[in-house]
């Protein structure tokens, strides 16, 4: 080869080599990512190592630089550690090298980006794991920027393993903290409690807990009961531990079985269970980085939910406490198994056992060689003579094959020729190939290769992605390489159903097909052309026609609105109540509505193609043959003036009056009113004109009546006025007749006014002079007027011409009566007579509006005359009143006071007029007066206030005040009321200190207003507050639970009317007080209960008397039985005297213990019974307690455990105790306890039964020095 072209090759190799280091270095500077890792804890924390290695299983094989901070919220809890950390974080994300992603470790961290992530990382993609709260991690599926995994804990899981080992077990009991952790584990713990109805869960809760006290607790629980572990890092004290030495603690005081839900711990104590993985909790992350940063949207990526717990378990601890792994699930995983031997040696004995089969192996071979290459010997001698034989003949094949060969050569020459046209040829099809791939790809249209696949019935069910273009590809979020070889189901699980269907119909049949259809993924319309090049594939262009698609919509759309605008335009058209035309350019009618139609009474076929004037049978345009706008009254048409000048200007008028004067169909000549309105149509074509005429014609016909009624009511009004100004009635009895006359016609009238059950007529000439009846007419002989009174309605005849008046009467002709009515009762007539025509409608309205004013005129006259009287009785009333009574203006001025005023303060009434009661310093708090003052300024009104004021000589006096606003000539004043208490007050106090001296309170109760009415002693008795609303609920509220049922019985009885006692109990603080109440009932008229009062009274202490005597009774009687009981032995003789004693204290059970203070030991008395409780000082109990202090023990709360009993007791945690010490020169000799689950026991009870027992171990003393002799 020419070393010239050697050094062009070396060249151009050097030149690519140094081009594809740079893109090397390029790729791999563009494929170096940074992430920043917060977790909520330390390093130290148990799972921090297994969740770190889990997230360098996945880091370590990508180019990916991992910074790590820690919260340690564990330790540090508090508000300054979260702003601390903040504003590190916000300085390292500000100052350092930007982060591809950030993973974010466990509920704290979670909590703490959420806080923050519009402030600190809002564009960065960030991924959580280990979290706990379920609803705060799903809530990331709404946060674009936000996904992880949730740690789900198998909580159920454990329960049940728990009984599938423990079946005879119904206790179960669970460590829990109050850490952030603690609470969710707790509160997906109680969820699912009531699943298991027959399990007792016993809740050991460091919140109330100290570490200390859950040292002695964790010593309490049966070895026989299983414990899970949920979590314990901080007491009640906030004192914290790590889980270590938290578990350290757990597992040196506790018996039992300990189950955990985290795999930390396993192999230091932890029997195991279906344990949360926090190596995978940190893969599954790490994995999910991987995703985004290879530019996967974390937005489509959804928060996982599934957990990847897996059962685990230590054998040390199965052996230990004797659990069979044949009970374990199946694949669970056991640590710390110990192996056999094959186990442990297990590859060099299969490497050995190897090695002698290949030796085996080997021999049995080499034997067959042996015996194969001697027979080849033999074989080959004889094949000697032949080969001599055959290379004679060899030698002169090959001279025919050497001319054979130079024919060849020639034949490579030609084929040589070929390869180089055929290579010629190649590379002109690669730059063919390139150039359809570079047109491929650059195609407008998404182009699809696919190849179709089938299931066993030969139906498509999906395709794989054999080739696709960069149209394609940027469509649908993956590159290249992820397509294809791919499935559509597999890439694309909403892939529809028809599309695989149209497919596989043209793979198949090999028939093209063209459809559109919509991608909802990508909400893009699209014109699909598919075709098959060959059987099973096909080929589709995706061509984009969501712009037309969408434009082709919206013209529809828009073709839709104006199809409905027109509907609702005829539809209004049709249904206007006016009349509407729409006329053409040439004003001529090419539609009109059906108002118009009935108006004018025509057919539609008769109307089209007229003129508006024609239409409306205008008088004017008949003058002319020619019609509507052609005679010379047409030039003032006003319609015809609005309608062109519509059309010159296009401008719309609105509510032109016009005045159209018709011929109707009868040829009579009316004239109608309308409002006439124009509008443009605008059309394609020419513009229409829209025409609306309404028919105002009655409404002038109205408003023209209107002003004639205006012009009656105006002169209705200016006679009222007059009348109204009259005070006198009879004065305003001739007002009113005269306007009578003057409105209605009428000569002459009456007024007749009812006295009692006679009627008094007064008579109205028509010259006004007056005629008064010497005689007034009876009720009983005039049958009209008491018509006329009963009906309360208006009398008419307009042809009288007679009447039952007496003789001096004057003679009535027509006659209009109308009854006076005052509130509703008829108190005389009103009755104008002798008009010259009949009385119509209008008569009777101005008649009735004339009685109104008659009525009005003659109520005012009677009010006068009652408040004439009023005012003389409030002035007695006000002057003479006991309580003192001022009027004050707003400004707190005094306007008047009364006698009484004066006498109770000391002041005169020029001492106080004119002056505040500032000025004078009436009141002893003048803020409670401004306090007063706002309530009435709100209100309008004050009633009974307790006040305080001093006198002249400064003397305090206690009244009850009430006040009113009033307004006198139209001005707000005060209107004030006192009543000097005084006297009232000092005599309440001293009965409320009698009551209280003897614990009596009384009380009422009103049945009508159910209002409960108690005095203090009351409230002190029951122990409420003054401030408490008093009910019977709350009342029964106070009564001890036994006494309920029989103080509603006798409560009922009361409200029946009897009057009865009763003695109950009430609860106080928590202490039963004994009540006697007394009951009294007040009746009304009607015989029925109308108030309840009595008095109730503190007897407690007279309850506890007659208790101490019954008790002091009951055990004089024991005494007696003990001293006169002849015991058989000691232990008949204690026997005896501690069923006594369980008697008098009402026990449940009890025993004597007799104590050896040498041996440090209890015997029960019952020596046929006889065992021995040996005393641990370290565990204290009642019996020891009792012995070390030699003191009694009263415990009546369930702090004591009572382990030295051996038999079981229902409701054992209600257990109350009384423990007391029997000493003998000094030395405590025995104990007594007894107990019960009812009642608590007090030091009453002990002091008695003391004495007993003296009396008791007199008589044991006496017994033993007896047998001892």
């Amino acid at each position: 080869m020419n070393p010239n072209n050697i050094i062009q090759q070396i060249k151009r190799f050097s030149t690519v080599f140094a081009i594809l280091l740079i893109v090397q270095i390029s790729t791999f500077a563009n494929n170096y990512k940074h992430a920043l890792l917060i977790d909520s804890y330390n390093y130290s924390f148990p799972t921090t190592k297994d969740y770190l290695n889990g997230l360098n299983s996945v880091f370590d094989t990508i180019d990916l630089t991992l910074d790590i901070e820690f919260i340690d919220w564990k330790k540090l809890p508090t508000k300054e550690n979260k702003i601390n950390f903040y504003n590190y974080i916000k300085f390292k994300i500000n100052a350092g090298e930007p982060y591809d992603a950030i993973i974010v470790s466990d509920d704290m961290a979670l909590q703490f980006i959420t806080e923050f992530q519009n402030l600190l990382c809002s564009n960065i993609p960030i991924v959580f794991s280990g979290v706990n709260n379920t609803n705060l991690a799903l809530a990331q599926n709404k946060n674009d920027n936000i996904t992880g995994i949730v740690e789900s804990v198998s909580i159920k899981e454990n329960i049940d393993l728990i009984h599938n080992l423990y079946p005879e077990s119904n206790n179960l009991y669970y460590i829990v903290d109050s850490t952030l952790t603690g609470l969710h584990d707790l509160s997906k713990l109680v969820r699912i409690i009531e699943q298991y109805p027959k399990t007792s869960f016993n809740e050991i809760n460091l919140k109330n807990l100290s570490f200390d006290e859950l040292k002695d607790t964790l010593k309490h629980i049966p070895s026989s009961d299983p414990v899970l572990l949920l979590a314990a890092y901080q007491d009640k004290n906030d004192n914290t531990k790590n889980f270590y030495e938290s578990l350290d603690l757990i597992k040196t005081h506790l018996k039992s079985p300990l189950f955990h839900i985290y795999k930390h711990g396993l192999g230091n104590g932890i029997i195991g269970g279906k344990l949360v993985s926090h190596f995978q909790q940190g893969q599954q992350a790490a994995l999910i980085v991987n995703r985004v940063l290879n530019h996967e949207s974390i937005s489509h990526i959804p928060v996982v939910t599934n957990c990847f717990n897996q059962y685990l378990f230590d054998y040390n601890e199965l052996e230990s406490y004797n659990i069979d792994d044949s009970l374990l699930p199946k694949n669970s995983i056991i640590i710390n198994k110990p192996h056999s031997f094959y186990q442990i040696n297990k590859k060099a004995i299969l490497l050995y056992s190897l090695f002698l089969i290949i030796q085996t192996v080997l021999i049995i071979y080499l034997f067959r060689i042996n015996s194969k290459r001697k027979s080849a010997q033999n074989k080959l001698q004889k094949k000697v003579m032949e080969h001599y034989r055959l290379s004679q003949k060899f030698k002169t094949l090959n001279d025919q094959l050497h001319q054979k060969n130079n024919d060849l050569l020639t034949t490579e020459e030609e084929l040589r020729a070929n390869n180089e046209e055929l290579y010629e040829k190649n590379e002109r099809i690669a730059e063919s190939e390139e150039k359809y791939r570079l047109l491929f790809n650059n195609l407008n249209e998404a182009y699809l290769f696919a190849k179709i696949n089938l299931d066993a019935n030969g139906q498509p069910i999906d395709y794989t992605f054999i080739d696709a273009n960069q149209k394609f590809l940027s469509g649908i979020n993956y590159d290249y390489n992820q397509l294809i070889n791919k499935s559509a189901k597999e890439l694309f699980p909403d892939t529809k159903d028809s599309w695989i269907k149209r497919f596989g119909e043209v793979a198949t049949t090999r028939k093209p097909q063209r459809f559109k259809d919509f991608a909802p993924d990508i909400k893009k319309h699209f014109e699909t052309t598919v075709f098959s090049p060959m059987q099973n594939y096909f080929a589709a262009v995706f061509m984009d026609v969501t712009q037309e698609t969408e434009s082709a919509l919206k013209i529809k759309d828009a073709y839709e609105k104006v199809r409905v605008k027109e509907s609702i335009f005829k539809k209004m058209f049709n249904s206007a109540p006016v009349v509407m035309i729409i006329l053409n350019k040439n004003s001529k009618i090419i539609d009109i509505n059906k108002t118009g139609l009935e108006l004018m009474k025509k057919d539609v076929s008769k109307v089209l193609g007229l003129r508006g004037g024609d239409f409306l049978s205008c008088i004017n345009a008949s003058l002319n043959k020619k019609g509507c706008g052609n005679s010379s009254q047409c030039e003032s048409c006003i319609l015809n003036k609005t309608v062109n000048q519509t059309i010159i200007t296009k401008e719309n008028t609105n509510k032109t009056d016009f005045d159209l004067v018709i011929q109707d169909e009868n040829h009579s000549i009316k004239t109608l009113n309308f409002h006439v309105s124009t509008a443009i149509l605008p059309d394609k074509d020419d513009d229409k004109i829209l025409v609306c005429m309404e028919n105002v014609t009655s409404l002038k016909e109205q408003e023209s009546l209107l002003k004639k009624r205006n012009n009656e009511i105006n002169k209705l009004l200016n006679g009222a006025k007059q009348i109204l100004s009259v005070n006198d009635f009879n004065k305003t009895i001739d007002n009113i007749f005269k306007y009578c006359q003057s409105l209605t016609g009428a000569t002459s009238g009456f007024v007749g006014l009812k006295n009692n059950d006679t009627t008094d007529i007064l008579f109205k000439s028509v010259n006004g002079k007056d005629e008064f009846l010497t005689e007034p007419i009876s009720k009983s002989k005039n049958k009209l007027l008491n018509s006329i009174y009963e009906r309360k309605e208006i009398f008419i005849n307009n042809h009288y011409n007679n009447s039952n008046l007496p003789s001096n009467h004057i003679f009535v002709k027509n006659i209009l009566i109308a009854p006076i009515i005052i509130k509703n009762k008829p108190v005389g007539v009103l009755a104008i007579s002798n008009k010259s025509t009949d009385f119509n409608i209008d008569d009777i309205n101005i008649l009735s509006a004339f009685t109104e004013l008659a009525a009005l005129s003659l109520n005012h006259t009677r009010s006068n005359q009652l408040i004439e009287e009023s005012e003389q009785k409030f002035k007695q009333t006000y002057f003479t009143s006991p309580d003192a009574i001022s009027i004050i203006s707003a400004d707190g001025t005094f306007i008047n006071i009364n006698n009484y005023f004066t006498e109770m303060l000391g002041y005169t009434e020029d001492d106080v007029i004119g002056k505040k009661s500032s000025d004078l310093g009436i009141w002893q708090n003048p803020q409670k007066r401004n306090y007063l003052y706002n309530i009435l300024n709100a209100e309008g009104k004050i009633r009974n206030f307790e006040t305080q004021f001093k006198t002249k000589d400064n003397t305090i006096i206690t009244t009850l005040l009430s006040a009113s606003i009033i307004k006198l000539n139209n001005t707000k004043h005060i209107l004030a009321i006192s009543k000097d208490i005084s006297d009232i007050k000092q005599q309440t106090y001293y009965l409320d200190k009698a009551q209280e001296i003897g614990l009596i309170g009384s009380w009422s109760y009103d049945i009508k207003k159910k209002i409960f009415t108690w005095s203090d002693q009351c409230y002190r008795i029951f122990g409420f507050n003054k401030e408490d609303i008093i009910n019977l609920d709350r009342i029964l509220e106070a009564i001890y639970p036994e006494d309920k049922k029989l103080f509603l019985t006798n409560w009922q009885s009361c409200l029946n009317g009897n009057i009865n006692t009763l003695d109950f109990r009430i609860l106080v603080d928590g202490n039963i007080k004994w009540i006697y109440q007394k009951v009294d009932i007040e009746f009304n008229s009607h015989n029925e209960v109308s108030k309840i009062y009595g008095v109730k009274m503190d007897i407690t202490q007279r309850k506890n008397y007659e208790w101490q005597i019954t008790q002091i009774n009951k055990r004089f009687k024991g005494l007696e039985e003990i001293v006169t009981y002849k015991a058989s032995s000691i232990p008949d003789l204690l026997d005896h005297t501690l069923g006594k004693v369980i008697s008098y204290t009402n026990s449940e059970f009890g025993a004597i213990y007799h104590y050896d203070d040498q041996k440090k030991i209890f015997f029960l008395n019952n020596w046929t019974k006889d065992y021995e409780l040996t005393t641990d000082l370290s565990n204290i109990n009642c019996l020891n307690q009792a012995v070390m202090s030699k003191k009694t023990v009263i415990i009546n709360d369930n702090i004591s455990k009572y382990e030295f009993l051996k038999i079981k007791i229902e409701n054992k945690d209600q257990l109350k105790s009384l423990t007391i010490p029997i000493l003998a020169n000094g030395n405590v000799t025995a104990v007594l306890w007894v107990a019960n689950t009812k009642h608590n026991y007090h030091d009453f009870h002990a002091k008695q039964v003391m004495l007993l027992l003296e009396t008791t171990w007199i008589i044991v003393e006496k017994q033993r020095l007896q047998e001892k002799l």
